[in-house]
């Protein structure tokens, strides 16, 4: 008896330095995410949509495609955006400005920006390229059309739905001033039946099963944001910080 009741007593013992222990770490959790870190987080938040606002305005494009109209080519400078959004791609605390440049009817390119250093600069894509090349291209005029959105987890996802065709996505992070293709689903069948041996799965550069890639995606919510038109309302809308 008297040793069960010594157990019980380093048992409570071991439980209440548990206790402790999370009562410190989650204060030490409270003072990093202090009301200072918080407002300097929202500052330079407030400066990038601004700077973002000034640079739309001044890079707004007028090229509209005709619709059934595949021929007829923007002539715009690829910094002109017909649409845009902010999404926090690298989590700082710091939102980037993706934007899509208008090229014909059912074709964009996306491209996306950073503030830094108190100026608006170009991101590199997956290759490290910048300027007219480092762009995603949502080209569907030969089928299909294109869905791109911004999840919670603050991915951008770009999809191509093909109908019968298939589907593909693509979800983009960012690190170090560079897009980052960290997952991807190929659901074309390239056989032409409709065999789902054909499809493939990646996260974060490895092959992975439709049910481990499903799970990732299902981590992402239901709730999506999409692209607004860069008009003038709509930057004071998402742009006031």
């Amino acid at each position: 008896m008297k040793h069960l009741l010594n157990k019980e007593k380093k048992n409570t013992k071991h439980l209440w330095q548990k206790t402790v222990l999370f009562i410190i770490l989650g204060f030490l959790f409270t003072a990093a995410v202090s009301p200072a870190t918080l407002q300097a987080s929202s500052a330079k938040w407030k400066k990038a949509c601004k700077a973002y606002s000034t640079w739309l305005s001044k890079n707004n494009s007028k090229f509209t495609a005709r619709e059934f109209d595949f021929s007829t080519k923007n002539t715009e400078n690829y910094k002109k955006a017909g649409r845009f959004m902010i999404v926090d791609l690298d989590k700082n605390g710091v939102p980037e400005l993706v934007v899509t440049h208008p090229v014909a009817y059912k074709e964009d390119n996306i491209y996306v920006y950073i503030y830094k250093s108190g100026k608006v600069a170009q991101v590199k894509d997956v290759y490290g390229r910048k300027g007219e090349l480092a762009a995603i291209s949502i080209n569907c005029q030969a089928s299909g059309r294109y869905e791109v959105y911004k999840c919670k987890k603050k991915h951008l996802h770009v999809i191509w739905n093909g109908g019968m065709d298939g589907t593909e996505e693509t979800v983009y992070t960012m690190s170090q001033g560079k897009l980052k293709q960290y997952a991807r689903a190929n659901e074309v069948d390239i056989s032409g039946g409709q065999n789902s041996n054909d499809y493939t799965y990646t996260l974060n550069g490895k092959k992975v099963t439709s049910q481990k890639y499903k799970a990732f995606i299902k981590k992402c919510g239901k709730s999506r944001t999409g692209f607004a038109p860069n008009t003038k309302a709509s930057r004071k809308k998402y742009l006031k910080g």
